[in-house]
């Protein structure tokens, strides 16, 4: 068994799922999906907003803030960096000022560490 090869197909499995309901997906990963893994969860928002429509409720972005702020790690911080390049020509990806916003609590919370997100 390779744990890697399994952790890889899960991501590409999450990458793929419906995320017309954008609301319905946060809130299901916030309740559900987090209830057996943080790291997961935060991918699945991270994904929902990417195929966010350009009109958010802030309400929204908000319970993402505190998701990664609270539960973020430096897996959350490298998923969100690469989803943000990857997606930085896209021109249906209306979020990018709040997934650098995104990186930049990860990269506060965790310079109250001495640890610094970038150089890594």
């Amino acid at each position: 068994m390779n744990i890697e090869t399994h952790y890889n197909q899960l991501i590409a499995y999450i990458e793929s799922l419906d995320y017309s309901n954008v609301e319905q997906v946060i809130n299901y990963a916030s309740k559900e999906i987090f209830k057996y893994s943080a790291e997961l969860s935060i991918m699945v928002m991270v994904n929902a907003l990417i195929r966010a429509p350009e009109f958010l409720r802030e309400k929204l972005s908000e319970q993402v803030i505190s998701y990664v702020y609270y539960e973020g790690s430096f897996t959350s911080y490298k998923y969100i960096k690469s989803k943000l390049i990857e997606n930085n020509d896209n021109s249906n990806f209306y979020h990018k000022e709040l997934f650098e916003y995104l990186l930049e609590v990860l990269e506060d919370k965790y310079k109250k560490f001495k640890v610094d997100l970038k150089s890594r």
